[in-house]
């Protein structure tokens, strides 16, 4: 009976044991499984993000592309319009030719846009001038053709021009239209795009300008450091550098002071090169 009775308290410790294992081992295993979800969970979520990223950055390009393609097109059309007016005006001496010539850019009120430039081919006599570039008319000529985007020609006997708005210029209205683009924009969790105009691809002191900074617009114009660290002491822009100059691209992380608040988090952050 004594033993009978041992058997059964055996049995009933040894059920006790594997049914504490069992609840341990689920527990275990809920533990793990909760872990590796979370996990998943957090890297679909980074994933999510790294792609909204890209995806804006690659969308503002595609639309400074547009914007570069428009403003080509808007003084294309204008080049061409002031080379039929001056067709139109080829029955006039040459004199007479020349003064309309040099009024149509001297009085234009919009003359800042224009690079002219008329010369007498008999003579070698340059008759006009806003290039500023101080060759000799050969060079000159191949110069403008080089800068100017887009051009046109006109001829009247020996006197040649050639006029038109140098990419210089067209770069610098696209570039202030997109710096205002992007500024414009609004993003959820104090996110912005901004932008750095790289002028040393070598890195070191001011190797770069802040161009556009909608969430720091004081520091506009500033100059860049790849020595400058972040508050928990990395380097981001050396960072950056580097893998634009490797990649034309990267994703990287740096931390920060949130804008309004004393608070430090890690931005993921999405550099491309354009």
């Amino acid at each position: 009976m004594k033993l009978k009775n041992r058997y059964r308290i055996e049995t009933f410790i040894a059920a006790i044991a594997i049914c504490l294992i069992v609840i341990y081992l689920h527990l275990l295993s809920h533990e793990w499984t909760q872990k590796i979800y979370l996990e998943q969970t957090e890297k679909t979520i980074i994933d999510l993000k790294k792609a909204y990223l890209k995806d804006t950055v690659n969308n503002i390009f595609l639309e400074i592309d547009s914007l570069r393609d428009t403003k080509y097109n808007d003084y294309k059309r204008n080049t061409e319009a002031r080379q039929r007016r001056f067709r139109e005006e080829l029955d006039l001496t040459d004199e007479e030719f020349i003064e309309f010539f040099t009024y149509r850019f001297n009085d234009d009120t919009n003359s800042t846009i224009w690079t002219a430039f008329l010369w007498d081919n008999g003579t070698e006599e340059i008759l006009y001038d806003s290039s500023g570039l101080d060759m000799d008319i050969d060079s000159t000529v191949e110069n403008l053709k080089l800068v100017l985007s887009p051009y046109a020609t006109i001829s009247k006997g020996s006197i040649e021009g050639i006029f038109g708005v140098s990419k210089a210029y067209i770069d610098e209205i696209v570039k202030a239209e997109a710096g205002a683009l992007i500024r414009s924009r609004e993003f959820s969790n104090d996110s912005y795009i901004w932008v750095n105009e790289v002028i040393n691809y070598e890195g070191g002191k001011d190797y770069a300008i802040r161009r556009v900074h909608p969430n720091l617009r004081e520091t506009e114009g500033t100059y860049l450091s790849t020595d400058m660290e972040d508050i928990n002491g990395n380097l981001p822009y050396l960072e950056e550098l580097e893998g634009i100059k490797k990649d034309g691209e990267l994703f990287f992380t740096y931390y920060f002071k949130e804008l309004n608040s004393s608070r430090i988090s890690e931005k993921i952050t999405y550099a491309k090169l354009y």
